[in-house]
């Protein structure tokens, strides 16, 4: 297994300020307030990215250069995840007008038709990953880039790689959403193991994953976060549509919204609502 080389060493003892946070009284889990060296940070999210017929999930390439044109005329400069991470955690520096952008499963479109845009403008990204679908468990074979790909994607400088669950992100049940009749703690637990379990297949593969999750289609739960924060998570990502307001605070990272680039919409139309 080869090492990886990364600026998150300090990252790693803060995941205890994220379990100390749960013990705070009137935890408000989905109050979004913070306090501070405020700095407002659009995400964008991602799926597909190929060439054929635009959909609702879908961008061409081209599609893809006109966001990273316009974004970067507007002044907006993309960002890695681990530098937001260290803004709210580390006291790091963040650009005017940052902006994330991030690829959502990590199916193969994205090596395909995202990295070479991506490297033609000296762009960052982040890809969820499902963990079962990059070890070739889940889903049709050559749906997913696999997690050795991932890893070579990773030594590019620039992707950096979050969970999107290993094996919830499936219509079995509501992605990571507590089940009815199903206990806090038995819930917990199957969190913590997935956790675990992507973690297992990431150190294999010798890839670098970030302490950072993705909601599985967005299914938002109160008992998942709090599972997912005692599980070693810093940050967790939704499918709402706002803007998020970063500061010196811990609390800032969890429930970022992102805002969906559908591909029926056109570049003029995402970047009015990043305003």
């Amino acid at each position: 297994m080869k090492e990886k080389k990364g600026g998150l060493g300090a990252l790693c003892y803060l995941a205890v300020l994220a379990v100390a946070l749960l013990a705070l009284p009137g935890l408000l889990l989905f109050d979004h307030r913070c306090a501070g060296d405020e700095v407002l940070l659009p995400v964008v999210m991602y799926h597909r990215v190929g060439e054929n017929a635009a959909d609702e999930y879908t961008v061409s390439p081209r599609q893809l250069e006109y966001d990273l044109e316009a974004l970067l005329a507007a002044g907006y400069r993309p960002v890695r995840l681990s530098e937001v991470l260290a803004y709210a955690l580390e006291g790091g520096s963040l650009p005017h007008k940052p902006v994330l952008l991030v690829f959502d499963d990590a199916d193969v479109s994205f090596a395909r038709g995202a990295m070479p845009v991506l490297k033609q403008y000296g762009v960052p990204a982040v890809v969820s990953v499902i963990g079962d679908g990059a070890a070739g468990v889940q889903g049709e074979a050559g749906e997913y880039l696999t997690w050795r790909q991932l890893a070579a994607l990773e030594d590019t400088g620039f992707v950096e790689l979050q969970s999107h669950s290993a094996s919830l992100h499936t219509y079995a049940r509501p992605g990571v959403r507590r089940l009815a009749g199903e206990s806090r703690a038995d819930h917990a637990a199957l969190l913590a193991a997935d956790a675990a379990k992507m973690q297992a297949m990431a150190t294999e593969a010798g890839a670098a994953l970030l302490p950072a999750f993705a909601y599985p289609y967005g299914a938002l739960d109160a008992d998942a976060e709090q599972a997912l924060r005692a599980a070693g998570m810093l940050a967790t990502m939704t499918s709402e549509e706002h803007l998020n307001r970063l500061t010196r605070s811990p609390e800032c990272l969890f429930l970022l919204g992102r805002f969906e680039r559908s591909g029926r919409m056109t570049t003029a139309q995402l970047l009015e609502k990043l305003k």
